[in-house]
């Protein structure tokens, strides 16, 4: 979701600009459409989400990997002067927020007839994941800069924070956004031990999903839902047992596609749709709000597949509507782009 600026390297900075960006707007398209997916699960189905397979398995780590990559990418950002990187993460982050947010009430409205609350409350609650990479962005600049710039302290500071603010998900997404900032300063040496790292990974992952996918997991947001609504008392005991979990299978899954992107890229890169591929990589935070609205405001009123075999759904019906999902949003962005007053409307730029 970052431009290519962004990223800072140390030895032959060039070439590994040039090597290493390449690797993680693929990355970033394989993520966004394994978003894509998700939702799709999530919204195109009276089935329980839950019992699916593909669904778990996305969902065990699709989120923590996006927001490694925005951690990994976001070093310059802390560079700034505080006023400098308030305005452009207020518009890089949260300005489409607010216009797509609104986009979105009007289409629910006007068009659909079934919005389900206030404008208020439709820009608080779409988009969550912007909010939250803005927040990380927030507190980990501020935490460096109590800790005068000392990356271990800084770091430790902002994740300890963040475990005691309980919105759009944070506890969970700021771990993973000081994990990517961490390997940006440490990606030679981390990429130097890829092959070990990758097949270790894997080997852990196959154990822990299978752990993860027969515990109910829960995370803050379930824990104010059973605390306000059921009047149950949650222990922290518990709490921490299912966090640590997720943390674990987000970590493990998140260095699995690092590493495997890292080996496979070189050998791919020499291929015309390798190209088209990285294009997409680089539209990943326009895919992701106009998917969203895509698939909440029309998909989900007008299409349910429901009862249908899950090896049918879930290997052929889901990849291909995410395909096209993928391909309409990614349509979408270049019309918007070729008016330079529509692309400054919706995007801030």
């Amino acid at each position: 979701m970052h431009k290519k600026t962004e990223v800072v390297y140390s030895l032959d900075k060039e070439k590994s600009i040039s090597k290493r960006m390449f690797e993680f707007d693929l990355l970033k398209c394989f993520a966004i459409f394994l978003v894509i997916c998700g939702h799709s699960i999530m919204h195109l189905t009276d089935d329980n989400k839950n019992s699916n397979l593909l669904y778990q398995l996305i969902y065990s780590f699709h989120m923590p990997l996006f927001m490694t990559v925005a951690g990994f990418f976001c070093t310059n950002s802390m560079n700034l002067s505080f006023s400098k990187f308030v305005k452009k993460k207020l518009w890089q982050l949260l300005y489409p927020c607010l216009i797509f947010g609104i986009l979105f009430f009007l289409l629910e409205v006007i068009f659909l007839n079934r919005a389900t609350g206030s404008l208020l409350k439709y820009l608080f609650a779409s988009f969550w994941f912007l909010k939250s990479c803005f927040i990380c962005y927030l507190v980990l600049y501020i935490c460096l800069k109590i800790c005068n710039n000392r990356i271990l302290g800084g770091t430790i500071l902002a994740i300890f924070l963040s475990q005691f603010i309980p919105i759009f998900k944070l506890p969970f997404m700021m771990p993973f956004f000081v994990l990517g900032y961490i390997l940006n300063s440490k990606w030679e040496s981390f990429t130097s031990h890829k092959h070990k790292l990758f097949w270790i990974s894997v080997c852990l992952f196959i154990p822990i999903f299978y752990i993860y996918i027969n515990t109910d997991v829960i995370d803050i947001v379930d824990i104010k839902k059973r605390i306000i609504n059921e009047g149950e008392i949650i222990s922290i005991k518990e709490y921490l047992s299912y966090h640590s979990l997720r943390l674990i299978i987000g970590l493990i899954g998140t260095i699995v596609c690092l590493t495997l992107f890292n080996l496979i890229a070189p050998h791919i890169k020499q291929f015309k749709i390798s190209g088209y591929l990285s294009k997409v990589g680089e539209e990943t935070l326009g895919i992701y709000i106009l998917q969203t609205i895509i698939l909440e405001v029309f998909l989900s009123k007008y299409v349910n597949i429901t009862h249908v075999s899950p090896y049918l759904f879930n290997l052929l019906i889901v990849p291909i509507i995410s395909l096209v999902i993928l391909m309409l949003s990614i349509l979408i962005i270049k019309t918007i782009n070729r008016n330079i007053i529509i692309k400054k409307l919706f995007w801030g730029k």
